[in-house]
């Protein structure tokens, strides 16, 4: 059996994928064309906006911190939702990138 490609190919953006295609544990087959996942939707073209509303995109999920956010806003699909979904918001988890590396044993 061959899988179609799940890389969807746009100018602004290198790495928007269908989520759809793998094989699950019980043997099924995850739906293609359900879920998508990309990098930063902040360069999209208007070409690759119309693209989206071809793939009937509905809700675009943010997981980006708010400063992220701020330098690079997504350009969102006209009639998508959108929704910040920021996986490190008030979690204190991340804090920034380390500067050193840990010592071993602390």
């Amino acid at each position: 059996m061959r899988l179609a490609d799940r890389l969807v190919k746009l100018s602004g953006t290198v790495n928007l994928r269908d989520a759809g295609g793998y094989r699950t544990e019980n043997g099924q087959w995850v739906k293609m064309g359900e879920v998508y996942r990309s990098d930063a939707l902040d360069k999209l073209t208007a070409e690759d906006q119309a693209t989206l509303r071809r793939l009937r995109i509905r809700t675009v999920f943010d997981l980006r911190m708010a400063d992220e956010r701020a330098k690079a806003p997504d350009k969102v699909p006209a009639g998508a939702d959108y929704v910040v979904a920021d996986v490190f918001a008030g979690s204190g988890a991340f804090q920034g990138m380390p500067r050193t590396l840990p010592r071993p044993g602390r």
